[in-house]
Formats: C-alpha cells, sequence, structure tokens
C-alpha cells in the first residue's frame, strides 16, 4: 500500500515564500534542540519554559502563513500581501511575548 505524497507543503526554496520558511526552520529545530540540551542553563540564562514555546510559536506561525495558502487544495502562486502581515503580526507578537514574560508573570494587574 502506497501512501501518496504532497510535495506542495514542503518548504522549498523555488516555491514563493521558501527560503524565509526554510530559515525559520532551521532556527526553531536548532532552538528545540539546545533547549533540550539545557544550553541556557550552560549559558547562565534565566528562562520561562513558556518564553521557549512563545519563541516556538513565533517561529511557527509566520512558516504556516507562508507555506500553506489559504484554501486547501489551492495552488500557491506568490504569497498574498495579508499572509506576510500576519506572518509578521505573528512573529512580532509572540516574540513580545517571550522577551517580555517575566514582567507579564511578575506584575500583577488590578
Amino acid at each position: 500500500m502506497t501512501m501518496a505524497v504532497d510535495e506542495t507543503a514542503s518548504p522549498r526554496e523555488d516555491t514563493p515564500g521558501g527560503m524565509p520558511a526554510t530559515v525559520l526552520a532551521i532556527v526553531l529545530t536548532v532552538g528545540a534542540a539546545a533547549w533540550a540540551l539545557e544550553i541556557q542553563r550552560y549559558l547562565s540564562w534565566s528562562l520561562y519554559p513558556q518564553q521557549f514555546f512563545a519563541a516556538a510559536v513565533g517561529l511557527a506561525l509566520p512558516m504556516a502563513f507562508l507555506i500553506l495558502p489559504a484554501k486547501r487544495g489551492t495552488p500557491r502562486g506568490a504569497v498574498p500581501w495579508y499572509d506576510l502581515v500576519a506572518a509578521l503580526a505573528g512573529l512580532l507578537a509572540c516574540g513580545w511575548i517571550a522577551v517580555r514574560y517575566p514582567d507579564l508573570v511578575n506584575t500583577i494587574f488590578y
């Protein structure tokens, strides 16, 4: 029994958004490996796990917007402007949360 492989969903460099998505995928993979090896402890960085998770989501969101079309089965041409805006917004929002997480956790709002 063979299964069909959908080659359109892979972040290749010849597709629109492929090179930035490939760079994001490499950074996400290296970051996950560094987190699993607890490199932050060797560097004396005090990080909450949620900071890493926010950074990981911040790298994964733009990849999704750059690689996948808005509607399943639609061929992907050039990356639409709204996907670029959503990718940048996701990256910036999750990056802000990752950087500011200690302040967000330790500050109580009433």
